[in-house]
């Protein structure tokens, strides 16, 4: 029974792991066509990198994939690695990368990667590693936050309740929006 069991758990930790590198031009299609939607959506707004690479990550990426968007986009990155995870941090400067101790302020991109649930993450093998969230945390006005269950403000309230800041009022937000509907809604309201 044992075996059995084992046998069942090897099977889901293969299928659930990431494709060999072939895959990726799968990724490359994806986020073609988010682009492409978030395109149609955005088109009356002007995105700057960070906002970008936002909406060019995706819940199926892997952490190498990710790390080559963030090359490809010439902004400056940090790398940290946890216990059981790593977290990258995108900005428009050096400064403004640092997890730990932010020499300046300025908007950045966080996106955190967890280790694969029962594997030892001392191995630290990069294919094992999932997406666990990518936060655009700007300067001023709510953070916006993507997880794989939706896309969702900043949690200073209970709920999904954001501030509108022209308006001075909590509003109620749907959590099964999407990246280009956060952003959208941060450029009515919020900027």
């Amino acid at each position: 029974m044992r075996k059995k069991m084992l046998a069942l758990l090897l099977c889901g930790i293969m299928a659930a792991s990431p494709a060999p590198v072939w895959a990726s031009s799968k990724n490359v299609a994806d986020q073609d066509q988010a682009v492409d939607s978030a395109d149609n959506l955005l088109s009356g707004y002007t995105l700057d990198g960070l906002q970008s690479l936002y909406l060019s990550i995706t819940p199926d990426m892997s952490y190498s994939d990710v790390v080559l968007l963030i090359e490809d986009s010439e902004l400056p990155y940090s790398e940290e690695k946890y216990n059981g995870s790593r977290e990258l941090q995108v900005a428009f400067t050096d400064g403004c990368t640092a997890q730990k101790y932010k020499k300046e302020s300025g908007d950045y991109l966080t996106i955190s990667f967890n280790y694969a649930e029962g594997e030892n993450s001392s191995n630290d093998v990069l294919s094992k590693y999932s997406l666990s969230s990518c936060i655009y945390c700007p300067e001023s006005g709510p953070t916006l936050i993507s997880l794989s269950d939706g896309h969702y403000f900043s949690y200073n309230e209970p709920g999904n309740y954001i501030e509108d800041y022209k308006n001075k009022d909590t509003v109620d937000i749907s959590g099964d929006m999407t990246k280009e509907e956060q952003l959208v809604y941060y450029f009515e309201h919020c900027k």
